[in-house]
């Protein structure tokens, strides 16, 4: 299945007819306090999903809302590490649900693997940096 893209810098609930950038799903994103950060949210329609955050991401975090699931990601961690907790208990995740990647201008795409969001599910993020 192909990645869907959410372009973080994207602020609108629908694509502008005029648009031409890579997204190609709406992250209902909006910038927090600070240019680095960005918290959004989507529906998942089984694809995997990456995140162009335009910024060195420092942290990902992302909440599954009907699973009751978040999962965390920061600068240091393995590849294909992040923590996730469900209810009580908290664990690594080795299976790459976060991976993030940065280009030599050191913008960060983020991608959520198709087992972290699913289908059907009310996905949340926040992307500091």
């Amino acid at each position: 299945m192909p990645t869907q893209i959410i372009d973080a810098s994207l602020h609108v609930a629908a694509f502008p007819a005029t648009y031409t950038g890579p997204g190609n799903l709406i992250g209902n994103a909006v910038t927090g306090n600070l240019d680095n950060d960005v918290y959004g949210f989507f529906t998942s329609a089984g694809n995997a999903v990456q995140i162009n955050c335009g910024f060195q991401a420092l942290a990902v975090d992302v909440t599954d809302v009907a699973g009751v699931l978040l999962w965390h990601w920061q600068l240091g961690m393995p590849a294909t590490n992040s923590i996730r907790t469900a209810t009580a208990a908290m664990t690594i995740d080795s299976t790459g649900a976060i991976s993030v990647t940065t280009d030599p201008a050191g913008n960060t795409n983020v991608t959520l693997s198709v087992t972290l969001v699913g289908s059907g599910k009310t996905i949340c993020y926040h992307v500091s940096g």
